[in-house]
């Protein structure tokens, strides 16, 4: 794909931990370009899954998704006079890993608990604000 980390990594933190057809549908009607790439994508790996893996269709999570470069394509870009320019076009690449809703769910839960945890006390909905912020906070 020609394009850049940046813009790749906000779609790939959109799907993950997410169930496949909920991605899919996500990135279908998302405006940016790169999301119809990223469906072909995520729609072969859900079928390559169901073939080779076995996985049941309404089980299949992403349990990550990551972005990274891919190696630079050169390109001549003619110039005055007779001389050339080499564009550095940027390629990169996305994976996604796939696993069974249990597991990703049980991962998730453990994950937002140690959070829960490191904070050293429970949060209570039921506790009044005595110092508001000056401003709205929403």
């Amino acid at each position: 794909m020609k394009t850049s980390v940046k813009k790749l990594g906000n779609l790939a933190r959109q799907i993950a931990h997410k169930d496949i057809d909920y991605a899919i549908t996500q990135m279908r009607f998302s405006p940016k370009r790169q999301a119809r790439l990223i469906v072909r994508s995520l729609e072969h790996a859900k079928e390559e899954a169901i073939r080779f893996k076995e996985m049941t269709d309404g089980k299949i999570m992403i349990d990550q998704a990551w972005v990274g470069r891919s190696p630079y394509k050169k390109q001549v870009w003619p110039r005055a006079r007779g001389r050339v320019n080499i564009r550095m076009r940027p390629y990169t690449h996305v994976c996604v890993m796939l696993r069974s809703s249990d597991i990703v769910d049980k991962r998730v839960e453990k994950k937002k608990q140690k959070k829960v945890e490191k904070l050293g006390r429970w949060p209570s909905e039921m506790k009044p604000i005595y110092n508001p912020r000056p401003y709205y906070t929403w």
